[in-house]
């Protein structure tokens, strides 16, 4: 049987459990992950990483990071998306 392969997106910590339990899976493969880019954090405004990347980085994948509003991303052979969104309310 053949791996399932999927592109994963996100990029708060909320995200980083469910990419860590996908990793750990032997029959799936991930073959991208999509995250916003580092933002300038802290009192001297240093580019700091999502955390959703920085696991990519620590898991030895590439991250692609969203520098626009809406990617589109396109990848042979996925057959599944996983999408982790985190809604954020006023």
């Amino acid at each position: 049987m053949s791996k399932l392969r999927l592109v994963f997106f996100g990029t708060s910590t909320f995200a980083v459990p469910s990419l860590e339990e996908l990793a750990k899976e032997r029959d799936i493969e991930i073959v991208g992950i999509v995250t916003q880019p580092d933002r300038p954090a802290g009192r001297g405004k240093k580019l700091t990483p999502p955390p959703v990347k920085r696991k990519a980085q620590e898991l030895g994948l590439a991250p692609y990071e969203c520098t626009q509003g809406i990617l589109w991303f396109t990848c042979r052979y996925v057959t599944t998306i996983i999408l982790c969104v985190q809604i954020n309310t006023l």
